[in-house]
């Protein structure tokens, strides 16, 4: 809603008020941050530093509200639900040598607990994109060279269907407004020109 803006400094996290410029709150953490966002309703931020603690801040008061616990590697992707009750986050599988390994976790934001168990996946998920009506979500997945986009399902994590393949490599996906639609794009094999291809699935 533009009342507030964030900036990142090293370990603290500065709320500002838009329109005077005043700091309203540092949120200031152990060690590095290395990823903000913000919820949807513009009340709370995730916090992700570089020992993979995941926070959930209340804006206003400047509190921990959350730590989002249990998470042994680094948190490379953190999201919220579109209506921001739930959030998804992905790390690497500590307990594997494989670096082809990932480990998703949906969380009920507003008991900070984990809303399904632990999914461990054979694959680094590069992305996470929420369908409008928060009941799907779709994770952008590699494989060695391989890449492919799969839906799942938003309160466990588990697969709705199967891959989605296409070209060399899907390296984008997003819903339709209305979530009958999934758009992938991939890279097109061979292609000196950085060209790719776009597909459409219902």
């Amino acid at each position: 809603n533009g009342e507030w803006f964030v900036t990142l400094h090293d370990r603290d996290v500065n709320i500002w008020r838009s329109e005077t410029g005043e700091l309203i709150n540092r949120l200031v953490q152990e060690s590095k941050v290395r990823n903000i966002v913000l919820s949807p309703d513009n009340l709370h931020i995730l916090t992700v530093d570089e020992q993979g603690r995941c926070r959930l801040w209340s804006l206003e008061t400047g509190r921990v509200l959350h730590e989002l616990s249990g998470q042994d590697a680094e948190v490379r992707t953190v999201v919220f639900s579109p209506n921001g009750a739930a959030i998804v986050t992905v790390c690497p599988d500590p307990g594997k040598k494989d670096a082809d390994s990932s480990v998703i976790r949906v969380w009920d934001a507003v008991r900070g607990e984990l809303a399904a168990k632990p999914l461990e996946v054979n694959s680094v998920v590069g992305d996470v994109i929420f369908s409008h009506n928060g009941t799907r979500f779709v994770t952008v997945e590699h494989q060695g060279e391989a890449g492919y986009a799969q839906i799942r399902y938003a309160s466990t994590g588990e697969p709705d269907g199967s891959k989605i393949t296409h070209g060399q490599a899907v390296t984008c996906a997003e819903f339709s407004r209305d979530d009958s639609l999934l758009l992938t794009g991939c890279a097109e094999t061979g292609a000196s020109n950085g060209g790719g291809n776009a597909c459409l699935w219902d």
